[in-house]
């Protein structure tokens, strides 16, 4: 009896012993983790910062997505810094559809037909436009049948929020989010041809002919004002929401080290020097 009790708890203690040093390690873990992670949160805030005064140099000249992975960039951290950038101003600005009056146009040059024809373009349900417009309207009138259920009644913030608006499915959002942005003016919505995609062109100008006209004479030299697009494409029709320069862009900063990542993504006003949309993963 005497060995059973001395085993039985010598059992106990063990499993005892086990536990803490589990716990220790776990915590001193999670601590380390933790460390590691907000370390590598200063240094994709610096990519951020850094990017910032870059665009604020080169944002005229400014024409496609850039990638920038520096490796070990202070002589304290042994890691990656890659930044990526997107001109946001080359978007349609989805917001754009209800104008902060209230009042949606649907005559040719307005954003709700310009969105309508961007759709069209990617082979997407026209519906969606009434489905985004419920959500960023504040009336309870529904367009559809049951796109007014629990909408948000404001603009978006990011487009992730149009994975929540009844009838926008994974595959619709995943055609359409590269083609669209949450930034820009309501009253004033603006894409920069020399920075927009084709689809987002033709959606625009209504003429496929234009748009590849377009992207060929940028990548000779950018477009600077109307009567520089009107010379050199022939067009004379120029859309009210064309602009030639860009002053939104995403900022995407990811910094990994020792299998830890971290991931800000921004939209920053170059114009108004503000921070439009911030997410950190």
């Amino acid at each position: 009896m005497a060995l059973v009790v001395t085993l039985l708890a010598l059992a106990l203690i063990t499993a005892m012993v086990v536990e803490f040093a589990y716990g220790v390690y776990t915590g001193t873990n999670n601590l380390y983790n933790w460390r590691d992670s907000q370390r590598l949160s200063l240094m994709a805030k610096s990519g951020i910062n850094v990017t910032a005064q870059y665009l604020e140099i080169v944002k005229d000249k400014f024409t496609e997505p850039v990638e920038l992975p520096v490796e070990n960039p202070f002589e304290d951290f042994h890691g990656t810094i890659t930044v990526r950038i997107a001109d946001e101003t080359g978007k349609f600005p989805i917001n754009s559809i209800v104008p902060d009056n209230q009042i949606v146009k649907k005559d040719n040059d307005s954003p709700y037909k310009v969105f309508i024809s961007l759709l069209k373009e990617l082979s997407l349900d026209e519906k969606i436009a009434d489905r985004a417009m419920d959500w960023i309207d504040k009336d309870s009138i529904a367009e559809l049948g049951n796109s007014e259920e629990n909408a948000k009644n404001d603009a978006l913030i990011s487009l992730d929020e149009l994975l929540l608006v009844n009838g926008i499915s994974k595959d619709d959002y995943k055609k359409l989010s590269p083609y669209i942005t949450a930034s820009g003016s309501r009253t004033a919505p603006q894409i920069n041809i020399n920075t927009a995609e084709k689809p987002v062109l033709k959606a625009l100008f209504a003429n496929d002919d234009i748009a590849d006209r377009i992207i060929t004479l940028r990548k000779i030299a950018p477009f600077t004002n109307g009567g520089d697009l009107e010379d050199r494409t022939g067009n004379k029709n120029i859309p009210t929401m064309v602009t030639f320069q860009s002053n939104a862009f995403f900022i995407s900063s990811m910094a990994s080290s020792g299998g830890v990542k971290r991931i800000i993504d921004t939209v920053v006003n170059t114009s108004s020097k503000k921070v439009e949309y911030w997410k950190e993963y």
